[in-house]
């Protein structure tokens, strides 16, 4: 027996049918289009399922992505509200009674003064206060006077520590 031969009747039996028996172009299974569009409905919906699932956690993910933004976004609007008051309270001189009490007495020593200025160290003297105090007083007086005190730097002496408060005369 030759190994054409051999081969041809293995392949013979393998498939249950001799060659020549089956047309490339013959029908094997006989489907209606109902049962056809079921095996593919089928197959695509397989191969859909794990994209699908996939898709889902995503969409879960990306609201709770938005739901974290949004608890940020008011997180930061608050902290930044809370900023705003605080640093306008450490600019915003503390104006109280007392601060304009201080001023106005500020502003009589100076309209009483000849030169109508004073050294800083002298108003604080007068005054019994300290640093702070006085610079709330100076401006709490500059509110209330727009562009009637000014605080210079002495000229005099040269020392630069040594700073004065000048009132306009016309006040």
């Amino acid at each position: 027996m030759s190994t054409d031969t051999l081969a041809a009747g293995s392949l013979n039996s393998f498939s249950g049918l001799s060659a020549g028996q089956v047309q490339p172009e013959e029908q094997i299974f006989v489907l209606t289009s109902a049962q056809l569009e079921q095996i593919i409905s089928q197959a695509v919906a397989r191969a859909q399922a794990p994209l699908l699932q996939e898709i889902h956690a995503l969409q879960g993910r990306n609201e709770a992505l938005k739901r974290e933004l949004e608890i940020l976004q008011e997180t930061t609007a608050r902290e930044r509200a809370y900023d705003r008051q605080r640093i306008a309270r450490l600019e915003a001189p503390r104006i109280t009674a007392k601060v304009r009490e201080r001023a106005e007495k500020i502003a009589k020593y100076l309209k009483e003064r000849p030169d109508h200025k004073a050294t800083l160290e002298t108003l604080k003297g007068y005054l019994g206060i300290k640093n702070y105090l006085l610079d709330d007083a100076i401006h709490a007086l500059q509110a209330d006077y727009p562009n009637a005190f000014f605080v210079v730097e002495r000229a005099k002496t040269g020392d630069k520590r040594k700073k004065i408060i000048r009132m306009l005369p016309k006040y």
